[in-house]
Parts: structure tokens; C-alpha cells; sequence
């Protein structure tokens, strides 16, 4: 029983870096998306206040 714990930790060491590196580039993927959401509504917001004003 000691052993398979071993060979789990092991092996979920192994897949550490990897589950690491997918979690970071899909954060860094919301991310991106989000930021240029954000600055279309802002563009948007903008726009549609210019309009309003004239």
C-alpha cells in the first residue's frame, strides 16, 4: 500500500509542472480576453458618449 502511495505522489509530482503550466496559460488566456473586452466596452462607452454629447 506504501508503495502504490509512492508511486502516486511520484507521478503527481511528475504531472505538477505540467497541470502548473496549463493552469498558468489558460489564467493568462482570461486574462488577455478580458483585457481587450474591457477596452472594446471602454472604446464603445466612448464612442456612444461622443455621439450623445454632439
Amino acid at each position: 500500500m506504501a508503495y502504490l502511495l509512492r508511486r502516486a505522489e511520484v507521478g503527481f509530482l511528475g504531472l505538477g509542472p505540467l497541470v502548473w503550466l496549463i493552469y498558468s496559460s489558460l489564467v493568462n488566456l482570461v486574462c488577455r480576453r478580458y483585457r481587450l473586452i474591457r477596452d472594446l466596452l471602454s472604446t464603445v462607452v466612448t464612442a456612444s458618449g461622443k455621439m450623445l454629447g454632439e
